[in-house]
């Protein structure tokens, strides 16, 4: 793929060779126009394309949303037209999608999850004394950060199992959603299966108290050993889910008729 960084309108791009380009040893076999500016793109996509038209080559104008010029140059009506070869890309609805947006806010997230389990256990009346875990996040060990960060990754897949979907929060003024008492126990179920899992994968042993630094849990047994009010401490943290993720700029949908209570779980 070759480059040509040049202003439009100009004598340069009025004049470039483009036959130097489509010579036998390096064939022009699609072009691309990239402007910030959606109306400058097209102009400029249209002069190109007129100059390549003889070969048939085709020519994609980048457009910063998929719409209005970019939904008319994909209309039915130009296929057999002399613009048949003319395309337009929406940038922001074709590459934000959610798994980018979510790559790019899972430590926010991670760290937002964090900040959620800090606030339900002080609520319990638990101290950084009691639960080392309970520190700022930059003080928290890598091996900790590490967990938050895998929750943060399992979130979407957490909230399809409960019948929801993750989306960026479009209007602000929206109040995080309450999940059913059926999605909160989807949710504390899938969430502690994931850390269960995690934990017996990193050697973790089942013990009357809790020691992170020898790797010991009391809750470190399925969901349906667990006691009934450590399922209950599990679906409160639940609860809470939303709203942390709101923090971060994301909402979540209910795909089914019943709405409820949010996820959140560290331990």
């Amino acid at each position: 793929m070759n480059a040509l960084d040049m202003e439009f309108p100009s004598a340069e791009f009025e004049k470039v060779d483009l036959l130097h380009f489509t010579n036998e040893r390096l064939p022009i076999t699609k072009a691309y126009v990239c402007f910030d500016n959606d109306s400058l793109s097209l102009s400029a996509a249209l002069s190109l394309h007129e100059r390549l038209r003889v070969d048939a080559v085709p020519v994609v104008a980048r457009m910063q949303e998929d719409a209005g010029l970019a939904t008319l140059l994909r209309r039915e009506g130009l296929a057999g037209s002399k613009f048949e070869n003319l395309n337009g890309f929406g940038l922001l609805d074709r590459t934000w999608t959610i798994e980018v947006i979510l790559s790019g806010a899972m430590e926010t997230l991670a760290r937002a999850l964090h900040e959620n389990y800090r606030m339900n256990r002080r609520a319990e009346g638990e101290t950084v004394e009691t639960n080392p875990s309970l520190v700022d996040w930059d003080e928290l060990p890598e091996d900790v950060r590490q967990s938050n960060r895998r929750q943060a990754m399992a979130v979407r897949k957490e909230l399809a199992a409960a019948g929801c979907r993750l989306e960026p929060q479009r209007d602000w003024r929206e109040s995080p959603i309450e999940f059913s008492e059926d999605e909160s126990e989807v949710l504390a179920r899938v969430e502690h299966d994931r850390w269960y899992a995690e934990r017996r994968a990193e050697g973790w042993k089942k013990r009357p108290e809790k020691d992170l630094a020898r790797k010991i849990h009391p809750w470190l047994v399925p969901w349906d050993e667990l006691k009934e009010e450590t399922r209950q401490r599990v679906r409160g943290d639940v609860s809470t889910l939303s709203f942390a993720l709101a923090e971060v700029g994301f909402a979540i949908r209910s795909v089914s008729p019943v709405r409820g209570n949010g996820l959140d779980k560290e331990s």
